[in-house]
């Protein structure tokens, strides 16, 4: 509306009727804002049909944004000249302010000094063409010192710490310890809100469905703080604090705490920046393996809270049963595992009836009986001939670690390292992590893969490359057309890769790095650059 208005205006200073100035205006300008409106349509529009968090994220902006585009384009070429020739004069000579005279001589002068320079320009092409070509080159390297990122973080004002102490630790025990976090976290954040605490486990796995770790000796404390302007520090590093005093606790056997959003977490689906997945068949290897190179990363500096599920186990009776010695006896593994079920869960001898209410009676043996492994040994079996013989006399029992779990993943067991970053981007972080891991002997039967926020990072600046390869595409299509010329309209497009060079400045300068969300915006910079260009 801005240029088609300009042009009329142009036409009534140059003598022209207002009507036929609103008439002729716009019809010079209307195939130019056409195709710039469309080019930038063109850029938007492919955002509708990307998946994953790009499309969650910007598919309802592309949609609006386009659509927007369109009516602004319908209003200038009809609703903007129909009211310039309604409402615009010719003019008449009338006596300016100052500021205006002041603004004008200004802009006048600004007009020169670019028509100065621009023909200077035009003149000598070599030596303009070898300095952008240099600057252009130098610029590109200093982008190599542009860290990346998957999205950015903010500070929300949200700390998290889970906890984990000893397998088999009863829940109110947890809840013990989990009070004196509470309590750290009440002396370290004086700025805080709310507070709250999640022990044990629900009975469905929601939290771990969530994301989120349970168990009987599992807690997660959390604190929300008061807005960011209202206190000194930022959550990072309050939750920097908390985590020295909480190395102290020494029930604690692994914990992690960090500061930011949970609503941030929660939509990267809870994924931590660095995670490392280890595969094989043989999991003493994979846990083997897997300590070395938590070991190895969680003395680096620019890491947090690493950590892996590596299964350290509870304590178990393994029962191995001396199948020669059974069968000359004339037992079986099954006559032999249901009797010692029956010893130690018990079994059914009847009901007991007492005021119209009935009760199951249960038999088993006595705790101690059930607890000790010699009196475990002495557990009485009986024969098929009837002979009553003891379990320690055909099997060996001893205590073993076993694992609580084993995971798997593309039909192979998997365990997982995890760690957070410490004032360094996702990018620059993977680079050294790669170097710390090459320095490890890993064994021929182990796959490494990278997930976590690496893996979705991946695969959102694989879309959003494909995105800004369409963009182009389709943008050089629509000037083609427009200037009925496939060459012509690349004197437009050599502009795109020339403004990165402002854009790789900006980064340096601010300290921001390239995300999802600044990949968008260099995305939409194809529009604007082009838009100038055209119009």
């Amino acid at each position: 509306a801005i240029v088609v208005f300009e042009n009329i205006t142009r036409h009534i200073e140059l003598g022209e009727k207002v009507k036929s100035a609103a008439e002729f205006g716009t019809g010079e300008m209307g195939m130019a804002i056409s195709a710039s409106t469309l080019t930038t349509i063109a850029v938007f529009l492919p955002m509708v049909f990307i998946g994953g968090l790009v499309g969650i994220l910007f598919k309802q902006l592309a949609l609006l944004t386009s659509i927007t585009l369109i009516a602004s384009l319908f209003t200038a070429l009809t609703l903007t000249p129909m009211l310039a020739s309604r409402l615009l004069s010719k003019p008449r000579s009338q006596n300016h302010s100052k500021l205006f005279t002041l603004s004008e001589k200004f802009f006048v002068r600004t007009e020169d000094t670019y028509t100065s320079i621009l023909r200077w320009a035009v003149h000598h092409r070599g030596i303009v063409i070898l300095l952008v070509f240099i600057f252009f080159v130098i610029t590109l390297y200093l982008g190599s010192f542009v860290g990346t990122d998957y999205l950015p973080e903010f500070d929300a004002g949200d700390i998290n710490s889970v906890i984990h102490v000893e397998v088999g630790t009863k829940v109110e025990e947890t809840a013990r310890i989990a009070r004196e976090v509470e309590k750290i976290f009440r002396e370290e954040i004086p700025e805080y809100r709310a507070q709250y605490s999640i022990v044990g486990q629900t009975d469905e796995g929601l939290l771990s469905m969530m994301g989120f770790d349970e168990g009987k000796n599992i807690a997660t404390i959390g604190a929300k703080l008061v807005l960011s302007d209202e206190r000194n520090y930022t959550s990072k590093e309050i939750a920097n604090r908390i985590r020295e005093r909480m190395k102290q606790i020494p029930e604690l056997e692994t914990f992690r705490i960090s500061g930011g959003s949970i609503l941030g977490a929660a939509l990267m689906g809870n994924k931590k920046p660095i995670e490392i997945k280890i595969l094989g068949n043989d999991l003493n290897i994979l846990n083997s393996t897997a300590r070395q190179i938590e070991e190895k990363l969680a003395s680096q500096t620019f890491l947090n809270n690493v950590s892996s599920t590596v299964d350290r186990g509870k304590l178990e009776l393994h029962i191995k049963i001396n199948r020669d010695k059974a069968q000359l006896l004339g037992l079986n593994t099954g006559m032999i595992a249901m009797a010692i079920r029956q010893s130690i869960y018990g079994t059914k001898a009847g009901d007991f009836s007492e005021n119209g209410e009935e009760y199951e009676i249960n038999v088993r043996y006595d705790q101690i009986h059930r607890s000790d492994l010699q009196h475990l040994k002495e557990i009485i079996l009986t024969t098929l001939t009837g002979q009553q013989v003891t379990l320690g006399s055909v099997a060996t029992i001893e205590r073993k670690r076993g694992a609580l779990e084993i995971r798997h993943e593309s039909q192979q067991r998997v365990v997982k390292i995890s760690a957070e970053l410490n004032n360094i981007s996702l990018g620059e972080a993977q680079k050294k992590v790669h170097e710390i891991i090459n320095d490890i002997d890993i064994p021929d039967t182990v796959i490494l893969n990278y997930g976590g926020q690496l893996e979705s990072q991946s695969e959102s600046f694989g879309s959003l490359y494909l995105l800004f390869a369409l963009g182009l595409a389709l943008v050089y299509m629509v000037m083609a057309a427009q200037f009925e010329s496939l060459r012509d309209p690349l004197i437009i497009l050599f502009a795109v890769p020339l403004s990165v060079i402002g854009v790789i400045w900006a980064f340096l300068l601010t300290g921001n790095t390239l995300s999802v969300i600044t990949f968008i915006g260099l995305i939409m910079l194809i529009g604007i650059v082009v838009n100038n260009g055209i119009v």
